[in-house]
């Protein structure tokens, strides 16, 4: 999809996250993109705590995060 159609779609749809749109698949290879849409979650440094295509996982990524806020000694990541 082209940016413009990306950009309007965003909007129409009141998408107020960050969207990559990636037609040379660098960011795809980088941070491997094996399927599309993908949604990553980022913890509280900016690092990439998991990422997935099913809503179950991103979902089982943000509570161990929640879990992680009130106990900061744990460490974690998923990826799915």
């Amino acid at each position: 999809m082209p940016l413009s159609q990306l950009s309007k779609f965003a909007s129409k749809h009141g998408v107020t996250y960050p969207l990559i749109c990636d037609s040379q698949g660098v960011s795809a290879q980088k941070y491997g993109v094996d399927a599309i849409p993908e949604t990553f979650v980022f913890d509280a440094s900016g690092k990439v705590a998991g990422s997935s295509w099913k809503w179950q996982k991103i979902a089982a990524i943000v509570r161990s995060l929640i879990g992680h806020a009130s106990n900061p000694t744990q460490e974690g990541s998923h990826r799915s």
